[in-house]
């Protein structure tokens, strides 16, 4: 029995179809996470309410040990993204272009073959 089946657009636009089984083996070798906001909104933060909210539609590079784009993908509604890469050591990171902010960390993901490398992302909104 399957968990889920997911479509992600790869380097080129190709797509890979990523399948998941319920027991949580991976026949995958990818890179996975989530990219966040913080703070979530601007001014003091409130007690109970997010410090950080879902970066959505984040574009996310995957960099090879040379700085070239090997792979991206967008980040979905809850801000998880997922690429499927050759095993390697990869540098993560999120595209803002040329804006100021948000500022994103620049996160390492080395990937075992069958395996997917987790990794979360935390941006600066600038909000304060």
């Amino acid at each position: 029995m399957w968990h889920g089946i997911r479509a992600y657009v790869l380097g080129s636009g190709a797509i890979a179809v990523l399948a998941w089984a319920c027991m949580g083996a991976s026949a995958v070798t990818a890179v996975g996470g989530t990219v966040r906001l913080s703070p979530a909104g601007p001014g003091p933060q409130r007690a109970g309410a997010p410090a950080t909210s879902p970066y959505r539609g984040a574009v996310v590079q995957l960099r090879n040990a040379g700085g070239r784009v090997v792979a991206h993908a967008a980040t979905d509604e809850q801000g998880q993204f997922m690429v499927a890469v050759p095993a390697g050591t990869y540098e993560v990171r999120v595209d803002v272009g040329h804006a100021a902010w948000p500022r994103c960390e620049t996160v390492e993901a080395t990937v075992r073959a069958n395996r997917i490398a987790r990794v979360a992302i935390v941006c600066d909104s600038g909000m304060r």
